[in-house]
């Protein structure tokens, strides 16, 4: 038997004979599709109202299916008017008619709104949405913070309490220019440099208002309960005077700087990036991996040996082997490193030898107890100019600093040193000259073979780039003190963490956290309010200001000057790390550094609710710089959610193909609109036929309309102490045989 359930638990029990059980798979399939048709029909009768037509005979599975399933609001209604809700329920639940017109309501009758001239007796609860980059539509992880922060909003409201829950969206430097420079070149077949830095941010700022628009829509189709007349955005001209203010006042305070370090620096993005930016990736095996600007894979995880002959042989000695992953960087090498209690290379310290391509350039042993004996031939070639270990190596032996790859990855080399090496190398990129290199050292017989090794590579979290390590002048934030507040903050009892698991990961960082370098060389964000001052008689210094004009009068100051005498001024072009903006968000989205009524009703916040994968990137530096610059922790609790994967536990990835659009599940979708969600990715061609693949492996043709309550419930059926939440679409057993969106 089974049971029909339309018609007020009529159930109708028929009995299978041999033959029926013959019918075909089609057969069935048609008798459901009429069953159902039947029942809408019947509804709209009940409803008193014309529905759409149903689909022609021409019309794909995909619209008939579409045309079976919803039910719409059937009264013509003017937005913002409430629903008349005495009118006949459809038999079956349809969030098309049940959802619809209700977020307007409530944004008209301003329910969401929190009002100033509440009693100031009235507890108060405050809350800022994690801003979401401006680079794309949210993704299902978005789905879960929005969920979980609207049910403690709305669960504060009922309680009587004064609550705000004021939304926001990041500029998202480095994510943001990369997805827009994918974007040109795939639909103008252009460049950020044929287009030129004004047009470029005039593409950009249209992005964004595109980008921005989508994502607040969305925030209101999941029922997110926002006080809209407080949205912000990081580059509104208030927020980015609060910026600008924050970094003037960390340097009066002497917690930034400017210095010359060796920091991690991404070619293709042409920018350096903080520790914490960095994806470190241990390789036990050669792997040749896919490298943004390259046709080929890279090869990770070998060790290639090659000779440099001494000057002067001794003992029956005239060379030393040395083991290195990057050959490419040889150009700067400027010594080979030993430990000095290594009996086979004890007798070589101080010895000079002979560069393979530079032989007027001698190349001293040092002996250096950084130098692991077992690892390699046990002799290092040092390139301070590029590897942090040689920096440091370099630096004890006061070593010169030689560049051999440019901010693009390219080899630079000085004529000076050798025409025919900097003609046959000079400007080739790194990886593409590494087996030129090699196939140069066998022709000259210095070349030695190769081994395996566990290779730990760095790579940028945004491209996927490898990381070079450079030396360079860069802006730095101080942090050992801002650090030993905030540990101080949790251990005081200032701040708590719900899940008090995660105490000794922030301790452990904390602890060991290094000065934090904020300066990009991107053409998007906040300005570095930095300017070089410099004299008639060339003589120059760096001058921290909020306007040019405050900038003069400090110059003046600094350099002895009078208010007659001439300067020139040039702003740095480096933009602030994204990471330092948002780290004020909880106070300057209320208008710090203005003194307001917002300001002191509301902050410190009461919780911040974010991803457990932030803890470091975001929640630590917003409480470093709450208190630092506030005087107060930013927010009395943090609450952490599950990382949302895809159902094989992967973290959901555009070039995976595996993100899910929470729209996609509260409006169902057909597969043709999940391809379109992908084309709108800006993937590469390569990275897109993989999504597509991906896309197609995972989710069968037609996604059903779950509404916005399904989506919400199924997020919250979940544990808050996992580290990883996995989405499945689970197969429904319908006529069509397609994939339900239950979230598990």
């Amino acid at each position: 038997m089974f049971s029909h359930s339309p018609n007020k638990g009529l159930k109708l029990k028929l009995m299978m004979t041999s033959s029926c059980r013959r019918v075909s798979d089609e057969g069935k399939r048609r008798y459901k599709e009429l069953r159902r048709m039947k029942e809408k029909i019947r509804v709209e009768e009940s409803m008193k109202f014309d529905f759409m037509k149903p689909a022609s005979r021409t019309a794909g599975t995909a619209e008939l299916y579409r045309n079976l399933q919803q039910y719409p609001y059937p009264l013509k209604i003017t937005k913002g008017e409430k629903k008349d809700t005495t009118i006949p329920m459809p038999k079956t639940y349809c969030p098309l008619f049940t959802e619809t017109h209700w977020y307007e309501w409530w944004e008209k009758e301003k329910y969401f709104q929190s009002s100033n001239e509440s009693p100031s007796s009235k507890r108060k609860f405050s809350m800022v949405i994690p801003p979401p980059n401006v680079t794309g539509r949210l993704h299902m992880g978005h789905a879960l913070t929005t969920t979980i922060e609207d049910i403690m909003a709305r669960w504060h409201r009922m309680l009587g309490d004064d609550v705000v829950w004021l939304p926001g969206s990041d500029h998202a430097g480095i994510a943001t220019q990369v997805i827009v420079e994918k974007f040109i070149k795939k639909e103008l077949g252009e460049t950020k440099h044929s287009l030129g830095a004004r047009q470029f941010r005039e593409a950009i700022w249209k992005w964004k208002d595109k980008k921005g628009v989508e994502i607040y829509e969305q925030l209101r189709r999941i029922g997110a309960s926002l006080d809209w007349s407080r949205t912000c955005f990081t580059l509104d001209e208030h927020y980015y005077n609060a910026v600008i203010e924050a970094f003037v006042r960390l340097h009066e305070q002497g917690l930034i700087y400017r210095a010359e370090k060796m920091i991690n620096w991404s070619p293709h993005m042409s920018t350096s990036l903080s520790d914490i930016e960095v994806e470190v990736q241990v390789l036990d095996d050669p792997v040749a991996m896919k490298i943004p600007g390259y046709e080929y894979p890279v090869q990770f995880g070998m060790l290639h040996k090659f000779a440099y002959k001494l000057q002067d042989p001794i003992d029956g000695i005239d060379e030393v082997v040395v083991a290195t992953s990057r050959v490419e960087t040889l150009f700067g090498d400027v010594a080979v490193a030993v430990n000095p209690s290594d009996e086979r290379y004890k007798k070589l310290i101080g010895r000079r030898l002979v560069h393979p391509f530079f032989l007027d350039r001698k190349v001293l042993v040092v002996g250096d107890s950084e130098v692991d004996i077992t690892k390699g031939t046990g002799a290092v070639k040092i390139t301070p100019a590029h590897d942090r270990v040689d920096f440091e190596i370099g630096s004890r032996h006061r070593l010169p600093k030689i560049e051999s790859v440019d901010h693009l990855g390219k080899i630079v080399i000085d004529k000076r040193d050798s025409h025919a090496i900097f003609n046959k190398y000079n400007g080739m990129q790194q990886f593409d000259a590494r087996n030129k290199i090699i196939n140069h050292l066998v022709d000259l017989k210095l070349y030695r073979g190769q081994m395996k090794y566990q290779a730990v590579a760095r790579f940028c979290g945004r491209t996927g780039d490898v990381i070079e390590p450079r030396i360079k002048r860069q802006w730095f934030v101080k942090v050992d003190e801002m650090c030993r507040k905030s540990l101080e903050a949790v251990k005081d009892g200032k701040l708590e963490f719900v899940q008090d698991k995660y105490v000794n990961s922030w301790s452990s960082w904390l602890e060991s956290a290094e000065d934090w370098c904020v300066s990009r060389s991107l053409w998007w964000g906040h300005h570095i309010p930095a300017y070089k001052v410099t004299t008639t008689n060339g003589t120059s210094e760096w001058v921290v200001a909020r306007n040019e004009e405050e900038a003069r009068s400090k110059a003046r100051v600094k350099l002895g000057l009078s208010s007659t005498d001439h300067v020139t001024m040039k702003r740095d072009s480096d933009v602030l790390d994204t990471w330092f903006s948002s780290a004020i968000f909880p106070f300057a989205a209320f208008g710090w550094p203005d003194n307001n009524v917002d300001l002191n009703k509301y902050y410190p916040l009461n919780v911040m609710e974010t991803g457990h994968d932030l803890l470091f990137f975001w929640v630590a530096r917003m409480t470093m710089m709450g208190i630092q610059l506030t005087g107060q922790v930013p927010f009395k609790q943090v609450l952490f959610h599950p990382m949302v994967c895809d159902d094989y536990g992967r973290k959901m990835s555009k070039s995976l193909g595996n993100v899910i659009d929470p729209m996609h599940v509260v409006d169902g979708c057909t597969m043709e609109e999940k391809m379109a969600s992908v084309a709108d990715m800006c993937l590469d061609e390569k990275e897109n036929k993989l999504a597509v693949l991906q896309m197609k492996n995972l989710y069968h043709n037609i996604m059903p309309a779950s509404g916005s309550d399904s989506l919400r419930h199924s997020l919250c059926m979940h544990s808050l102490q996992v580290f990883k939440q996995n989405v499945e679409f689970l197969s429904s057993g319908d006529a069509h045989n397609q994939r339900r969106s239950a979230i598990t």
